[in-house]
């Protein structure tokens, strides 16, 4: 099984989805370990079938 592991994100939304374009289609699962301040950037990342650490 593949995890794609994503932290600091810090809101920038072009870099989040450059990286969950690569963990679509090839990671099972994906853990953000952190550091998002806006709810909006929990609804973009929720679209992909993922797992968040909301800390």
């Amino acid at each position: 099984m593949k995890i794609g592991i994503i932290s600091d994100t810090h809101d920038r939304l072009p870099p989040i989805q450059t990286a969950l374009a690569v963990f679509i289609g090839q990671a099972a699962a994906v853990v953000h370990c952190g550091d998002w301040t806006k709810p909006a950037t929990v609804e973009d990342i929720s679209a992909v079938d993922c797992w968040f650490n909301h800390s």
